[in-house]
């Protein structure tokens, strides 16, 4: 026979254990779906779907992406693959983007639309939240809003 308390105790832990997994996945998937372009019309490069393993910039590119970990209060993802050569979005010694920034913004007065902010990144190590709007890696910076 099990001792109570250590029953009491394995409930703890998995109770415990459901609770870090289930916030991890929430906030893993905080931003996929589908995003709408923001940009002024001369500057748009297609609505965005962010999936766990994709990032499709419906008129520009497709990126293959791995979650990188938390931004500030958005997410980095390290791009592995890209379907175009140039990379459309690419900047730098190198031409190409290696991380994706997406950050949420404040919704603009009057709507509650959510929205976020994607920050094209070309160096080889990732950018850190603090000096990112100040970075001569950052290639551009682009609005989404969710559809």
């Amino acid at each position: 026979m099990i001792p109570s308390g250590t029953i009491a105790l394995r409930r703890l832990l998995l109770t415990v254990a459901l609770a870090v997994c289930g916030s991890a996945a929430r906030a893993e998937s905080k931003f996929i779906g589908k995003w709408s372009d923001n940009a002024s019309q001369g500057s748009r490069i297609g609505n965005l779907t962010i999936s766990k393993d994709t990032a499709v910039f419906e008129r520009v590119a497709i990126y293959t992406i791995a979650s990188n970990g938390t931004f500030g209060l958005g997410e980095i993802f390290k791009i592995s693959g890209v379907n175009h050569s140039p990379d459309p979005e690419g900047c730098g010694p190198n031409g190409k983007v290696n991380y994706i920034v997406v950050l949420p913004v404040s919704p603009s007065s009057g709507t509650r639309q959510q929205a976020i902010k994607v920050i094209f990144y070309s160096g080889t190590t990732p950018p850190s939240p603090e000096t990112i709007n100040d970075d001569r890696e950052a290639c551009s910076i682009h609005p989404f809003g969710r559809n």
